[in-house]
């Protein structure tokens, strides 16, 4: 009967998360347009510019959201207490958004010396990157409701802030409120309304699950080893912007934004399918479910693979109005970026797939080692081809990182040290 409940509520999460990700990607759609027609393409760049910086900011979480939800699931599998975890979750919680007013002070000081972010005064820059870092905080509250099978309800906070987004930008866009610095600390306000949401519910849904307490810690060496890791999968992966504000112009920083943006906005459809999978590989690897797993990886990857094919089949027969509709200008970007960027994206499908299995199993040593090669051949690659070929070339150094590295790499690590 639990079993089928589990299941019941995994359909749930999932439904739910897609339902989400659809309002996602019309919200995306519709605050784009609200966006550029307040502060237009150079301020787009800018605003794409400073979001790049949302998942470095994130990383003052130390880990502890992965490290959280990976002892949940373990004790769930094992139908062991786990009410004592919310205790510390909390206090951790405390300590890490003082770590939080902190840094932000102080980061905030130094990127006012860059010129691209000249329209900012230090308030509404520190309160930026203030609400940049509760947002990592607050993954530990989503990962606590996704590790006792809630995490529809941390999708139905999403889908609040999406609304909200939406409702304060129209207000900014009916009132002719254009600057920049105003616009994006707006556009980023409601995620401080999502994470009270999401403390209350995990705290409420979590005490639900059990009556009795039990000591536990939560480990500090574990949670600097997902810090570690989260560093170098942001170098990997979120580098291009830094090297693309040294090499290119706020436009065409905007265009680059503007076709991930599209991808990133379909895929995360596919990023539904893996918060689900994190706490049930968890449970799998602890009962050595492998056949369980290697299904669940093949079902997942193939049906990912569809999602980026449909979305790029879509981009391709009506780019021109999709980005007309974004944007409210015709702008000129050609296919063969569009389809490079495809390709880049399918890469991830699989990469991310077999990244999240990996880290459910907590054994992070070879695929950290493997993290660190790959984010200094990620930054020389970067260097040289977007130095050589311009906007396209952001994505030859990404399919080629991935299809020399992590494609074959990460299977490799999962058969090697976690199926063994």
């Amino acid at each position: 009967m639990k079993i089928v409940k589990n299941f019941d509520q995994d359909k749930l999460t999932i439904l739910s998360g897609w339902i989400s990700k659809l309002l996602n990607i019309i919200f995306t759609f519709i605050n784009i347009r609200l966006i550029f027609d307040l502060i237009e393409l150079k301020g787009f760049g800018i605003h794409s510019f400073l979001l790049s910086f949302l998942p470095w900011i994130s990383l003052l979480n130390m880990g502890f959201p992965q490290v959280i939800q990976n002892k949940i699931s373990g004790l769930i599998a094992l139908n062991e207490n786990h009410l004592g975890i919310l205790e510390k979750a909390n206090k951790t919680v405390g300590y890490l958004l003082l770590i939080v007013i902190l840094s932000s002070s102080i980061i905030a000081f130094f990127l006012l010396k860059s010129s691209i972010l000249s329209d900012f005064n230090y308030i509404l820059l520190f309160l930026v990157l203030f609400i940049m870092g509760v947002c990592g905080v607050n993954e530990i509250y989503t990962k606590i409701l996704y590790s006792i099978r809630k995490g529809y309800i941390a999708n139905i906070i999403i889908i609040i802030n999406f609304i909200f987004v939406f409702i304060l930008l129209k207000v900014l866009y009916n009132l002719n409120i254009n600057d920049i610095s105003t616009v994006i600390t707006t556009y980023l306000s409601p995620y401080l309304l999502s994470f009270v949401l999401s403390f209350i519910f995990a705290n409420k849904y979590f005490k639900n699950e059990n009556n009795t307490t039990l000591k536990c810690s939560l480990e500090l060496k574990k949670s600097l080893s997902f810090l570690l890791l989260g560093i170098l999968s942001n170098i990997v992966l979120r580098i291009d912007y830094f090297v693309l504000g040294y090499c290119l112009t706020p436009e065409e920083i905007a265009i680059y934004a503007l076709i991930t943006k599209y991808f990133s906005t379909v895929s995360i459809f596919y990023s539904s399918i893996l918060l689900v999978l994190w706490p049930k590989f968890t449970q799998l690897l602890t009962t050595n479910n492998f056949t369980e797993i290697n299904e669940s990886l093949k079902y997942s990857i193939l049906v990912g693979f569809l999602i980026i094919t449909s979305a790029t089949i879509v981009l391709i027969l009506f780019k021109d109005k999709i980005f007309f509709l974004l944007t409210g200008e015709y702008l000129s970007i050609s296919i063969s970026i569009c389809l490079f960027a495809a390709v880049y994206f399918m890469l991830r499908i699989l990469t991310d797939t077999f990244s999240t299995l990996i880290q459910s199993s907590g054994k992070l040593k070879h695929f950290t080692y493997f993290v660190i090669i790959q984010a200094f051949l990620m930054l020389f690659t970067h260097l040289y081809f977007v130095g050589n070929f311009g906007l396209v070339g952001i994505y030859y150094s990404l399919i080629v990182n991935f299809l020399g590295t992590s494609c074959w790499v990460l299977p490799v690590i999962y058969i090697k040290t976690i199926k063994k």
